[in-house]
């Protein structure tokens, strides 16, 4: 197969791949695998920077095989830090070079720049020039690389880098054929969010519609209610497998059978009437697990929306339904939940 078939090729399956909503984590994976098996590259980095969060995703088959998730920096959050997750030495060349790229201020008068301002060469041990007479050596394991910027939305921007141990590994055509592909790469990572959105907007909304059909069960008692919509809450949430639940209403607890205090949580306070009745938390189980969550989220933490309308539901449904069997109503029965811990 021809190169521009065989990338074309290429670009279909990471567009299929985008369309299975997976988490962020087994998408990138599953990317790389395509990348550096259709470029016979050694490695590959892609970087991606919006207003939530920067990260980096590293992925090499030589000198070793490795996968790695680096969160960069927080625009929002400049000073915050997460010690146990390794950070790129900043001090390289190469590191600044890459800074440029994802900020779009990279601009190469060498022989090896692109015509959508990418830049290649076949030997990361000679010199570059850049700006004017700037020139720099760019170093690293890796002696040929390939750099792509790419557009993600209106407020993300990515860098594709692929990488060879080998010197010439890259062509200016195929590095072209690249560009192109770095950009269908960046309408995949956009369209698998927007899957991965969705599908957890299901997720909830099954939870919401569970909560009421639990509520109108005939005959059953407030303890039923609250235990049922417990076991109901972590189906909803984005990792479920690590997540547990427990709501505390009037110092009685309901939980999920495999309830477990851990080192994360979110927990919001249920009012009833304006009355503080007791508190819904969601939990999660361990330190390693709550670090391959923060990895597949978009955020630090679960999204509120998850447990502030949940809460609604916990604070309303089953208390509605109390009063209307003692034939009386709640005072503002859909007064909402109220956020009172999120560590």
């Amino acid at each position: 197969m021809r190169r521009p078939d065989r990338l074309s090729d290429l670009a279909r399956r990471i567009l299929r791949l985008a369309n299975r909503g997976l988490p962020r984590i087994d998408f990138l994976r599953e990317i790389s695998k395509l990348l550096l098996d259709s470029s016979k590259c050694d490695a590959l980095e892609l970087r991606l920077r919006d207003p939530n969060l920067q990260y980096s995703w590293e992925a090499s088959r030589r000198p070793k095989r490795s996968f790695r998730f680096v969160i960069l920096d927080n625009p929002r959050k400049e000073n915050r830090r997460f010690p146990s997750l390794a950070r790129p030495q900043g001090g390289s060349e190469l590191e600044r070079i890459s800074k440029d790229f994802m900020l779009g201020r990279f601009e190469s008068s060498s022989p090896f720049s692109t015509p959508q301002r990418g830049f290649w060469t076949g030997d990361t041990h000679k010199s570059v020039r850049l700006r004017g007479s700037r020139k720099v050596v760019p170093g690293g394991l890796y002696r040929s690389l390939a750099m792509m910027r790419f557009i993600v939305d209106d407020r993300t921007t990515g860098l594709l880098q692929l990488k060879s141990l080998q010197p010439d590994h890259f062509t200016g055509d195929a590095v072209d054929l690249y560009e192109g592909l770095a950009q269908t790469l960046g309408l995949a990572i956009a369209n698998r969010r927007v899957q991965w959105a969705l599908r957890e907007r299901v997720k909830e909304l099954t939870c919401l519609y569970g909560i009421a059909q639990v509520a109108q069960r005939p005959g059953i008692s407030l303890e039923g209610i609250l235990q049922g919509i417990a076991e109901l809450l972590p189906p909803a949430w984005q990792h479920p497998a690590i997540a547990t639940a427990r709501i505390v209403l009037d110092g009685r607890a309901h939980t999920t059978p495999d309830f477990k205090e851990g080192p994360h949580r979110q927990a919001a306070d249920i009012f009833v009437g304006g009355v503080r009745r007791g508190v819904r938390v969601g939990n999660w189980l361990t330190a390693e697990q709550s670090l391959r969550l923060l990895q597949n989220s978009s955020r630090d933490h679960l999204s509120l929306a998850n447990i502030h309308f949940a809460g609604i539901s916990v604070g309303t449904s089953p208390f509605r339904t109390e009063a209307q069997r003692r034939g009386g109503g709640t005072k503002n029965p859909f007064a909402p939940c109220r956020c009172r811990s999120l560590t």
